[in-house]
């Protein structure tokens, strides 16, 4: 049994398969015995993007080899079961790092690829596939193409965010960012209101690259702290050291959620209370990957697990659509665990499924109460599409089919790159193919 990273969504592959190499992985399509096929890296997809029923999983971190890196251009080839954490054990010693990262660093690049995933930095420097030159990818029929915007473009464009259906994503080669310090400038302003909140984008946006919110779920989401950050200009340490981690793999398979609402609890609280206001110094690795520290965080919300709802809004109705969607949420009997918001940019991405678009994105947490957590997230849906926003695959386990085929408008286009044994749970679920 597997499961996604929330715990909602659970499926039975017939085989999951580990091989040592990219010969053998030949070898296994060559068989054709092993039916429908799928891709999967360090299990951080929420929902059902990374699971295959009855099929078969394809372990891809064997390809876990970094192939070449030029120290002064910043060019980095590496194959796809190499995870963040290990480029930034390896590359910020040079004055390297990964432009585009989402918040946690335990996740591969085929997987941040196959998501196009993104960051706090999104208004300055897009989404992951933007600093994505070229791919190789093993396609069902032992072919490995080599894509990029010149070469087998289409195929290149359906990967980026094309959720590892278009084949398994073999190598990339990427463009690393200069950096001079591990250490980061933070300035966090607290907001009493949704219209405080929309402005202080517009107030900041030239000075600063990074730009987050935490929203106070007993303020309704209304209010919080503004966060912004930058890469330090000074020189500094460039070795990195990982904090200490907790463990909670003694967690595993608890009934009750009660340890996730705690916890949840305990980190507004800590928002709410105890951050102080202001400019201060942080790590790198505190400021963009916070819940690292504790790598089994989902194991808290028990058995039942729970859904991130994560969806974005055009900056043209966001602030109105936003306020909507939350008094929906006001009036649903449900309680928010923790809410982050993002601006995305105007910085397009090759992806053609690729999630961000210009405006306002709020993921959203709740504990899995059943029918009653999906008759609310069903009314939320109806505020996304009215609003001609979408929501973000990597995050979705119960997304209606008509929304994603409403709100991604390259859907066809996406469905001509398609490989033909490449398939996925969520896939089955958007009915593009049985």
């Amino acid at each position: 049994m597997t499961h996604g990273w929330a715990g909602v969504n659970q499926g039975s592959p017939h085989h999951v398969i580990a091989p040592a190499s990219v010969g053998d992985l030949k070898q296994i399509f060559a068989t054709g015995k092993h039916g429908s096929l799928l891709a999967c890296g360090l299990g951080r997809s929420y929902g059902d993007c990374a699971l295959n029923e009855n099929g078969t999983l394809i372990d891809c971190r064997f390809l876990n080899n970094f192939l070449s890196f030029d120290p002064e251009s910043g060019v980095l080839e590496c194959e796809a079961g190499v995870s963040l954490l290990e480029i930034n054990r390896q590359l910020t010693a040079d004055g390297w790092m990964l432009p585009v990262t989402p918040g946690t660093q335990f996740v591969t690049i085929g997987g941040a690829i196959a998501n196009d995933v993104h960051g706090k930095n999104h208004l300055r420097e897009g989404s992951f596939g933007k600093h994505v030159t070229a791919l190789k990818v093993a396609r069902s029929n032992g072919e490995i193409l080599e894509c990029s915007l010149e070469n087998n473009e289409d195929l290149f464009a359906a990967t980026i965010g094309g959720l590892g259906l278009t084949g398994l994503i073999v190598s990339a080669t990427l463009q690393m960012r200069p950096i001079k310090s591990l250490s980061m400038d933070v300035n966090q302003i607290p907001f009493e209101n949704l219209a405080e909140l929309f402005a202080l984008v517009s107030r900041h946006i030239d000075s600063w690259e990074y730009h987050s919110a935490w929203m106070d779920p007993v303020a309704g989401c209304r209010k919080g702290h503004y966060i912004l950050a930058n890469h330090s200009v000074e020189p500094g340490d460039l070795n990195w050291s990982e904090r200490r981690s907790i463990p909670l793999g003694l967690l595993a398979g608890l009934p009750s959620d009660l340890p996730g609402r705690l916890l949840m609890k305990v980190a507004n609280l800590w928002y709410r209370k105890g951050v102080r206001s202001g400019h201060r110094q942080d790590s790198i690795e505190s400021t963009l990957y916070p819940l690292d520290r504790i790598p089994d965080w989902n194991l808290l919300f028990g058995k039942t697990g729970f859904f991130q709802y994560q969806c974005v809004f055009p900056a043209a109705v966001a602030q109105t659509a936003l306020d909507e969607l939350l008094k929906v949420i006001d009036g649903g009997g449900q309680t928010v665990t923790l809410a982050v918001g993002k601006w995305f940019g105007t910085r397009s991405t090759p992806g053609l499924l690729s999630f961000p678009l210009p405006g306002f994105s709020i993921a959203l947490d709740f504990v899995n109460n059943g029918s009653q957590t999906r008759r609310l997230l069903d009314s939320l849906d109806s505020i996304v599409g009215a609003g001609n926003g979408r929501l973000y695959p990597a995050k979705d386990g119960r997304m209606p089919s008509a929304l994603f085929a409403d709100t991604y408008p390259d859907l066809e286009k996406f469905g001509q790159q398609l490989d033909p044994l490449f398939i996925s749970d969520f896939w089955r679920r958007m009915e593009q193919r049985t």
